[in-house]
Parts: C-alpha cells; structure tokens; sequence
C-alpha cells in the first residue's frame, strides 16, 4: 500500500480557499522545488508551484515572493532584520510573514 506524500506546505484555509498569509505560502513552496522547476529567468515556474500550493497564483504574486527570497538571501548575516531588507530592497509592504518564510530557506551561516 502507497500513501501520498504531505505537502511541504498547508496549503488551504478550511474553507477551501488560498491561506490569508498567500505570500508567505508561496516563498515557502519554493523551497520544495527541484532545480528543474524554474524557468531560464532563473525565477521558479508558476505552473509547478501551483501544483506544489494546491492553489492558483499569478506570475506577480511569484515574482513577489522571488524577489524577497532574493533581498533575504543577498542581505549581510550581520544585522538581517525585517527593517534592513525593507530599506534595501524597496519592499515596503513586507510582511513579517514573508520574512520569516525567505529566512528560513536562507542557508544558515552564509553571508552574499
């Protein structure tokens, strides 16, 4: 007998409907790709992330999540806050959510 595997990702409200913290849903989920699943931009494939989310996305809402991925993983060790990838990334509108997210799929002791 076979079983599914989990989703890396809760992926859905009980309600059926995208998680109200979607963003941070999808930095999450691009951690759960393979390298083949991103596109020659470099940015992961909005097709496959759906599958790996349960739920529909725009190409904006990846191109979000990969640019705050890309402002976490590029900032220094020294000092890494919300506040400091804010200001240097232009990203006002960060969430504590997706901070946490791209922090976690940060590989740990690496400064850019």
């Amino acid at each position: 007998m076979t079983r599914a595997l989990p989703s890396p990702v809760d992926n859905t409200a009980s309600n059926g409907a995208p998680p109200q913290d979607k963003p941070a849903k999808i930095i999450a989920a691009i951690g759960a790709l393979q390298a083949d699943s991103f596109g020659a931009s470099g940015a992961p494939n909005v097709k496959v992330l759906e599958k790996v989310l349960g739920f529909q996305i725009t190409a904006r809402e990846r191109d979000r999540a990969w640019k705050v991925l890309e402002a976490v993983n590029a900032a220094p060790e020294a000092n890494l806050s919300l506040t400091l990838i804010v200001t240097d990334s232009g990203l006002a509108d960060l969430t504590q959510a997706e901070f946490d997210a791209a922090l976690a799929l940060r590989p740990k002791g690496e400064a850019s």
